[in-house]
């Protein structure tokens, strides 16, 4: 009781006060940490798009110089792939021509073995004109139409 009797209202205003003050810290308190953390995560963001920003300007300057350098490159194996394409595609014709030309040599294959064959007949039957007649014909008709191939060419 005796602390209570030299207790004067000026000490209870200031009581008071600092009570009031103290409370009204505290609600604050809770406020200025908000502002602090939303201060905190700005800045943060800040930072984090500087550093995307610096991150995507490093990678396009990456992306450039490996482009500068894989271009010459890149030309020079596409130059090479059409070198290859055309001369396969002049392989197929030549492929084409040799082909033709195999058919040419078989018809004067078959032509010559009619013609020996008619020899032979000739020779074992005795005077198998008709035949040896045909075959000569077939022979001359070959060897001029060869003869108009090889002009055409």
């Amino acid at each position: 009781m005796q602390s209570i009797q030299g207790f004067t209202p000026e000490m209870l205003w200031t009581t008071i006060i600092v009570v009031v003050g103290l409370g009204a810290l505290f609600i604050e308190y809770d406020k200025i940490r908000t502002i602090f953390k939303n201060r905190k995560k700005e800045r943060q963001e800040e930072e984090q798009t500087h550093d995307n920003g610096f991150r995507q300007q490093l990678t396009e300057d990456i992306a450039t110089k490996v482009m500068e350098k894989l271009e010459p490159r890149l030309s020079s194996i596409e130059s090479k792939l059409e070198n290859d394409k055309n001369r396969l595609d002049n392989h197929e014709d030549a492929i084409s021509t040799i082909k033709k030309s195999n058919e040419v040599i078989a018809g004067g294959l078959e032509v010559t073995c009619n013609a020996l064959v008619a020899v032979l007949d000739h020779e074992l039957h005795n005077g198998n004109s008709d035949q040896m007649q045909k075959a000569r014909d077939d022979l001359q008709h070959y060897t001029n139409s060869l003869i108009g191939r090889v002009s055409q060419s």
